[in-house]
């Protein structure tokens, strides 16, 4: 996903930056991210839609509405947006869990690279077998994770 100018400015840009990373889809190196995972896992090895995965956060706020935008590179099966206590949420179905690494990967280290010119120092997503839910907040992933029941919750600085 491309941002628009006027979405660049949203939240200093975190939740449009991660969704540059995640939607360019190079398999670039993790270049000088400090990245650090948070360590919590609750992956249950279950493939989910986005539409699955987003009825899942629901009873925590999301209204989800089809993501329309569009990017370069890996494009996702589906992408959901909605709100979650005024955060942005974008949750990205792939086709594989080899796409989600790429994606993650790209996150940490391009997305890094972009996301320090725009004065953003860290990402923070729940990442499953084929999707990836992000959110601009370490605190909004963590809920978000445990009402999916599943996923990795990821925060990283770069």
């Amino acid at each position: 996903m491309i941002p628009k100018a006027d979405q660049m400015r949203e939240s200093n840009g975190r939740w449009v930056l991660l969704a540059i990373a995640l939607g360019t889809g190079s398999s670039l190196a993790a270049c000088s991210s400090n990245g650090t995972s948070s360590g919590s896992s609750a992956s249950d090895g279950t493939y989910m839609t986005a539409a699955h995965v987003a009825s899942k956060l629901s009873a925590i706020g999301c209204s989800p509405t089809k993501d329309t935008s569009t990017g370069m590179g890996i494009k996702p099966v589906s992408s959901l947006t909605c709100t979650i206590d005024g955060e942005n949420v974008t949750v990205q179905e792939y086709r594989s869990a080899e796409q989600v690494a790429s994606q993650a990967a790209l996150a940490k280290g391009f997305g890094c690279t972009m996301a320090k010119s725009f004065g953003v120092t860290s990402f923070s997503y729940v990442q499953g077998n084929n999707w990836i839910a992000s959110a601009q907040t370490k605190g909004t992933v963590e809920k978000m994770q445990s009402a999916i029941g599943a996923g990795d919750a990821t925060s990283f600085h770069c």
